[in-house]
């Protein structure tokens, strides 16, 4: 027992001299960033510690961690709403939480073992895909935050 109550981690490691090739959404490089993304919350899962995933764009008006701990009691997956998107593609990882038990471990290692087989595939849909998967079999119970109060777009 590490008596950690919560870590902050920046991704320092990211760092190039073309700054454009690094914010380009849908680049090679955007999605190995977003990738490293996903490897890191598996690995932080499998210390048995819970993630909340919040990109340098999110800005809080209040600690939504009491909330989503809360409400972790009630769901294994829970993220940021997208206001215009496929069904598919509903969940945005710019912002998530997910509690530390198995089964999330299990969505994640899916996530993983995907994006590692296909590295130039996009987290985020990825990640939908799984989820949406998961869901459909009744494996894990997932929520989709209020759009309006956890905004995004």
């Amino acid at each position: 027992e590490h008596h950690l109550g919560h870590l902050c981690y920046f991704n320092n490691m990211t760092r190039i001299n073309d700054v454009s090739s690094h914010a380009s959404p849908g680049s090679e490089r955007f999605k190995a960033i977003g990738n490293s993304k996903m490897f890191l919350a598996d690995r932080i899962l499998r210390l048995n510690y819970s993630v909340l995933m919040s990109e340098i764009d999110v800005v809080w008006l209040h600690d939504p961690r009491p909330h989503l701990m809360e409400l972790s009691n009630q769901y294994d997956t829970i993220s940021q709403g997208l206001f215009y998107t496929e069904a598919d593609n509903r969940r945005n990882i710019g912002f998530f939480y997910l509690p530390a038990r198995s089964i999330v471990l299990d969505i994640m290692g899916e996530v993983v073992k995907i994006l590692t087989d296909k590295p130039t595939l996009w987290d985020q849909a990825v990640f939908n895909q799984v989820v949406d998967h998961a869901m459909h079999q009744k494996r894990i119970r997932d929520l989709i935050l209020d759009r309006f109060t956890y905004m995004f777009e």
